[in-house]
């Protein structure tokens, strides 16, 4: 399929202006492939108002950017195109997004909040002071074994060989997706708890606390991991 953003005549390799706009030019393609709304979402499993958002340019300021990459790359794959060669111009409109969206003021309540949190801490500074002006007796010994320490956060990194998609969840919440190219890598965080599904096992390598996670006892072409290994 002929992509909208393919080089015009007598320029190889060209790029697209910067000023061309992403959501009309999917929209346009969706209508000429001859998809309303609600089929392509049948397609993608990205919800209607969703793709709607995308199409009219007003996704950037509500989506977080790895959803936004991830929903505009589904919409191009059930469209017929490479997502490859669209990456230079989501980075491009990402990076726009970012310079172009202000800092959100803050609203009365949260300074009524933030006074609040500042009086509350002058009032435990206070005590602190106090307290330690107070005359203190040696401390009796502990026979009380150390408390074991606190694991921190749990962090997976992955090393893609080839094109392929890698979805994860962190404590518990919902599943997101990431499409890696060659030679990419994603760390995945969580708190206490990651789970990971590789859709293709045998196209990335997974490192856990600095040593490579052995895959081959993981059957078929769905790889399923939870971290902390148990």
């Amino acid at each position: 399929m002929t992509g909208l953003l393919d080089p015009p005549p007598n320029q190889p390799g060209a790029s697209p202006p910067p000023n061309d706009r992403l959501g009309p030019l999917l929209r346009t393609m969706r209508e000429r492939a001859g998809l309303t709304i609600e089929q392509l979402s049948g397609l993608t499993k990205v919800s209607p108002a969703t793709i709607e958002a995308i199409e009219d340019d007003r996704a950037l300021g509500t989506l977080p950017e790895l959803f936004y990459r991830a929903h505009v790359i589904e919409i191009l794959r059930a469209l017929g195109e490479d997502p490859q060669p669209w990456s230079p111009r989501l980075a491009l409109l990402l990076g726009q997004s970012r310079q172009a969206t202000p800092p959100p003021a803050p609203s009365p309540s949260a300074r009524r909040r933030r006074l609040a949190g500042l009086g509350a801490a002058a009032s435990v500074l206070g005590l602190l002071v106090l307290w330690g002006s107070l005359p203190r007796s040696s401390p009796p010994t502990l026979t009380e074994p150390p408390a074991s320490p606190i694991e921190g956060p749990v962090t997976v990194e992955v090393i893609s060989r080839e094109f392929t998609t890698v979805e994860y969840a962190a404590d518990g919440g919902p599943a997101a997706q990431l499409y890696l190219r060659e030679g990419e890598r994603a760390h995945l965080i969580a708190r206490r708890r990651l789970r990971v599904t590789l859709l293709r096992p045998s196209a990335v390598d997974v490192i856990y606390r600095g040593e490579k996670v052995d895959l081959s006892a993981e059957r078929g072409s769905v790889a399923r991991l939870e971290f902390p290994r148990r």
